[in-house]
Formats: structure tokens, sequence, C-alpha cells
């Protein structure tokens, strides 16, 4: 409308894990980021199948990046560790066309069990909303991303 006074436009989306404008920023704790990615493998036995897990940790307020995989066990033990050594802020986890999540039932409920109360879990459809792996080497200009990511 051209009698508004002033335009106004989104310049930013801000989220609790993405603030990184200091006056906004309630302590100086840090604020994890965690996308999260799980692959079925085969080298696990039947009554205990393990799983490949990538995940890329991100702390805007510093700048921080980081991400890898690893195998986990059907109790997703190591998953279990490092959600409660970097206590995640927000946690993104792929999704498919009918927003179902891609991930198993035991990692849905240690992401509920362990995550604080006021973590926010989003959902993001593969190839659309989700980056791929490609477009992250492009970006970071690495060739030794892991695979599962």
């Amino acid at each position: 409308d051209k009698r508004t006074v002033c335009q106004r436009e989104m310049v930013k989306i801000l989220t609790k894990a993405t603030i990184t404008e200091e006056e906004l920023l309630p302590d100086f704790r840090s604020r994890m980021l965690l996308a999260i990615k799980e692959l079925p493998i085969m080298n696990g036995t039947e009554d205990s199948p393990n799983t490949m897990i990538g995940v890329a940790l991100v702390d805007a307020s510093i700048g921080q990046v980081g991400f890898g995989e690893f195998v986990d066990d059907e109790r997703r033990s190591r998953l279990e560790t490092l959600l409660a050594r970097y206590r995640p802020q927000e946690v993104l986890v792929e999704q498919d066309e009918s927003r179902s999540e891609l991930l198993s039932e035991r990692t849905k409920l240690l992401l509920r069990n362990c995550c604080a109360s006021d973590v926010t879990i989003y959902g993001l459809v593969s190839l659309k909303e989700f980056p791929v792996s490609f477009n992250m080497c492009e970006y970071f200009s690495k060739d030794d991303i892991p695979e599962s990511l």
C-alpha cells in the first residue's frame, strides 16, 4: 500500500538457536541447533540392529559448525551422550512428503526424553526443506562430509 509511512519487509527469521545479536541473547550459554538423520545398516544382528546416525551441530551465536556420523546401538547410547553433552535448543529432523518423521521410534523417544522440555523439534521435508549433502559440499568446500548427511 502506497499510503504507509514506511515499507515493512521480513529481513531475518530468528529462533532460539539462530540468534546472533548479543543484545538478544539472555545469557552466555551456547545455543545449539542439531540436525539429525539416521540410516539403518546391515552389520548389526537381527537381535541387535545398528544404525548410522549423521549429525550437524551449529552454534550461530559464535559461528561454530560441526558435523559427523557414528554407528549407534539399538539403545542409541552414543546419541544420548551427544544430547547430554551439547543440550540442543532446537532439533531438525527429516520428514517425508506426508510429514512423517524419518526416524526410528527409539530415536524419537530419546529426543523427547533427553532434550529439555522447551526444545523445539522441527520436521523438514527431504530435498525440499532439508539440505542435501552435495549442497553442503559446495557451500563448505569439503569433500569429507559424512555419507549419512
